[in-house]
């Protein structure tokens, strides 16, 4: 995909007829998860088609691009889409947030892998 420049969920569809997010949503939905929750992860790269929930579509897709866009990260390197700049004002928010946001959560996962190796001895 890196050498294609094809960000990963059209590469995905391409070969395989269906992307991450709906293979996601779909596991959600057998799963009884609440159609709201569901409907996030199927639009989590394109979060302004989700009309009931366009805010929390937001966070999950500034969640993936800074995932994917971490150095230390576990996600599969490959192109994105260019980034919607409309999310930042939907969210109140900016570019320069990004890195207390990983701090942030960097410190949050410390913790809870404090508490889960507490709890599994």
């Amino acid at each position: 995909t890196v050498r294609q420049n094809i960000p990963l969920q059209e590469l995905e569809t391409k070969l395989l007829g269906v992307n991450h997010a709906e293979v996601g949503a779909r596991l959600l939905k057998q799963w009884n998860i609440p159609e709201p929750i569901w409907k996030i992860v199927l639009q989590h790269h394109t979060p302004f088609d989700n009309e009931n929930d366009v805010y929390n579509s937001c966070l999950v897709y500034l969640s993936n691009y800074i995932c994917n866009n971490q150095r230390n990260n576990h996600c599969i390197e490959a192109p994105q889409a260019e980034f919607d700049e409309r999310v930042w004002s939907h969210l109140s928010m900016s570019v320069s947030d990004i890195p207390m946001i990983v701090r942030d959560v960097t410190k949050k996962v410390e913790i809870a892998h404090q508490v889960l190796q507490i709890g599994m001895s």
